[in-house]
């Protein structure tokens, strides 16, 4: 059983380190400008695994809870999380979205 909290602070952590290469990226001459930038379709898709993660877990939790397998307070914590990690996704979707009609309502 993966704890909730343990996917977030492991999120915190990659997000710490892209964030380090990003301020601090290395300058060496046999690098060229590709390596370096960050790849923003894998940092999508590893976003989109870690939340399907952070639901599935969660409905592991409700169904042991369910069962009685599992502390009211893991499942509580294990449902706030994925809500929490929902609501996110829908947010950034949402600005991505509104971003797309602003660059559509943009004088050519």
């Amino acid at each position: 059983m993966v704890e909730p909290i343990t996917d977030n602070l492991a999120a915190v952590r990659a997000y710490q380190q892209a964030a380090q290469k990003l301020q601090n990226p290395v300058a060496d001459a046999n690098e060229s400008q590709e390596a370096l930038a960050p790849n923003f379709s894998g940092m999508v898709k590893d976003v989109v695994n870690q939340a399907t993660a952070s639901v599935k877990n969660a409905e592991q939790m409700a169904a042991l809870g369910a069962t009685g397998q599992a502390p009211l307070v893991e499942v509580a914590t294990a449902l706030s999380a994925a809500e929490v990690t929902l609501e996110t996704v829908v947010a950034v979707r949402d600005k991505v979205i509104q971003a797309y009609q602003e660059i559509l309502r943009m004088p050519v």
